[in-house]
C-alpha cells in the first residue's frame, strides 16, 4: 500500500485514546517555539515553512514522557516533506550517548491543529523505521482556544494504518521551573504595541541618551562656531553654560581610571599565565613519564649490553 493510501486513511482518526495521559515537559514546548520563531525570522517571505523535529522521551507501557526534542532535516518529494534519515540517526547517536535513558519516540511538526496528507505521510514513513511513532503538533498561530496551548498528541494505532489522539498534561520537574522563571523573566514581555525584552529595552534606553546628548554638544558646538564667525550674536548666558560643560570634562580624569584598567589587565594576564603554566605541568609530566620509562628499562638492560659499552642511547625500545 502506497504512502498516499496510508496518508488518506490516516486522515480518519480513530475514537479510541490512551487510558492515561501523556506528560509533556515544558522544555519541549520551549525547543519547538524557538525553531519556528528562529525560521520565521529568517525567512523573506510573511507565511514561514512549517519545522519539523524528533521527540525524545519515555514510552514504557501505558506511560508516555515527552522530555527533550531536536531539530531534523527535511527534503521535499513529490510535494511532500520527508525527513533526511541519515542526519536523523546520527543526532540520535549524539542524544543517545548524552542521555542513554531517553529514546526515540516520534517526530514534531508545526502548523494548524487538523491532521494533514503530509502529516499522515511523515507517520507512516517514520513508522516503518521508529515502530509506532508519537506526533506532536503545535499551532503557532494559537489555535482556536487561548486558555490551553495549542498543541495536539497524536500516535499511530495497532494494526490499523489510522491514528489517535493523546490526551496530554504539562508536567515540570524542579530544575525545569527554575530555569522557564528565569527564562520568563528576562524574554519577551507582551505589551499594548510593542515587544521587546528587558535587554534590549536597556539597550535603546542607552542608546536613546547617548544620541540625546550628541545632537546637545553638535548643537552648541554649532552655536559657538556661528558666534565666533559674527553670524550669531553673543549670549553670556550661554557662554557660561557650555564653559561648565566643559569644565566638567576636566574633571574625568583618564589617570583615576588607570589602576582599574591595569588590575583587569592584570586579572587576565594573570589566568592566560596560568593556563599556559598547566599546559607545561601538563607536558613535563609525559616528560618524567618518559624519563621514568627509559630510566627502568636501562635497569633492566642485559649484562652483556652493559659490559660492551652499550648506552640507553644506543639501544633501541619497541
Amino acid at each position: 500500500m502506497s504512502d498516499i493510501v496510508i496518508a488518506e486513511k490516516c486522515l480518519q482518526p480513530c475514537k479510541t485514546e490512551r487510558g492515561e495521559e501523556a506528560k509533556l515537559h515544558p522544555l519541549v514546548v520551549l525547543n519547538i517555539s524557538d525553531h519556528w520563531t528562529r525560521t520565521k525570522a529568517q525567512s523573506e517571505t510573511k507565511a514561514p515553512k512549517n519545522v519539523f523535529g524528533a521527540l525524545l522521551g519515555k514510552d514504557e507501557g501505558r506511560c508516555l514522557e515527552i522530555i527533550n526534542s531536536f531539530e531534523v532535516r527535511t527534503f521535499d518529494k513529490d510535494g511532500n516533506v520527508l525527513f533526511n534519515e541519515e542526519y536523523l540517526q546520527q543526532r540520535e547517536m549524539q542524544f543517545k550517548e548524552v542521555f542513554p535513558e531517553l529514546d526515540l519516540i516520534g517526530w514534531y511538526g508545526t502548523g494548524t491543529t487538523d491532521i494533514t496528507i503530509n502529516d499522515c505521510a511523515i507517520q507512516s514513513s517514520f513508522a516503518s523505521t521508529h515502530g509506532a511513532p508519537i506526533f506532536l503538533k503545535l499551532d503557532p498561530n494559537g489555535g482556536e482556544c487561548s486558555s490551553k496551548l495549542p498543541i495536539t498528541l497524536w500516535e499511530s494505532a495497532i494494526n490499523e494504518n489510522r491514528i489517535r489522539p493523546i490526551k496530554w498534561i504539562l508536567v515540570s520537574e524542579e530544575s525545569e521551573r527554575i530555569g522557564i522563571d528565569h527564562i520568563t523573566r528576562l524574554s519577551t514581555k507582551a505589551g499594548l504595541t510593542t515587544k521587546e525584552s528587558e535587554a534590549a529595552k536597556q539597550i535603546r534606553s542607552t542608546n536613546s541618551a547617548i544620541s540625546m546628548l550628541t545632537s546637545r554638544v553638535q548643537m552648541i558646538q554649532h552655536y559657538l562656531e556661528s558666534v565666533k564667525e559674527g553670524i550669531l550674536p553673543m549670549n553670556d548666558q550661554i557662554l557660561r553654560e557650555s564653559n561648565k560643560l566643559c569644565q566638567l570634562l576636566v574633571r574625568l580624569r583618564p589617570s583615576e581610571y588607570d589602576p582599574a584598567f591595569e588590575t583587569q589587565e592584570s586579572d587576565v594576564y594573570g589566568a592566560v599565565t596560568l593556563a599556559r603554566m598547566t599546559e607545561m605541568c601538563g607536558v613535563l609530566g609525559q616528560l618524567v613519564q618518559k624519563v621514568n620509562v627509559l630510566h627502568s628499562e636501562k635497569n633492566v638492560m642485559p649484562i652483556s649490553a652493559k659490559k660492551s659499552g652499550l648506552g640507553i642511547s644506543d639501544v633501541s625500545f619497541i
